[in-house]
């Protein structure tokens, strides 16, 4: 149960990630003709592959670097499976209050409860990652 939807919630995380970066390096190198770079650093610590030739003059780099796509990935691992667990938590919180709350049955009050528990969710994870940032 709770590990299996972790997993999967950390693998859907990881996913989208991944895809959304390799999109965004597709219209950069293949749309405009934008190599990926860092102005960060001099090699690329994953690949190995120098930056300074590729970087644009007056810019920190441009693209995403490999070592960024691969920061990404993990990132939506940690942040797919946390996610998961918000939401499972609050869907169980949901499930026992709800009911006496309502005054009503589990078994009608399990689309609130479900619905709620995204809603929250996903409040959650605006408050901690996009409005921090």
């Amino acid at each position: 149960g709770l590990v299996v939807a972790v997993v999967t919630g950390a693998v859907g995380g990881g996913l989208m990630m991944a895809i959304t970066c390799m999109l965004v390096n597709f219209v950069y190198v293949f749309g405009m003709g934008i190599p990926a770079a860092s102005g960060k650093v001099l090699k690329d610590p994953i690949t190995g592959d120098s930056q300074p030739e590729y970087k644009s003059q007056g810019t920190e780099g441009h693209g995403l670097p490999f070592v960024s796509f691969v920061g990404g990935v993990i990132g939506g691992l940690l942040g797919g499976a946390g996610g998961t667990l918000i939401y499972i938590e609050l869907l169980n919180l949901y499930k026992v209050t709800l009911p006496t709350v309502l005054n009503a049955s589990a078994a009608n009050v399990l689309p609130v409860a479900v619905a709620a528990a995204g809603m929250f969710a996903i409040a959650l994870f605006l408050v901690n990652a996009v409005l921090t940032a």
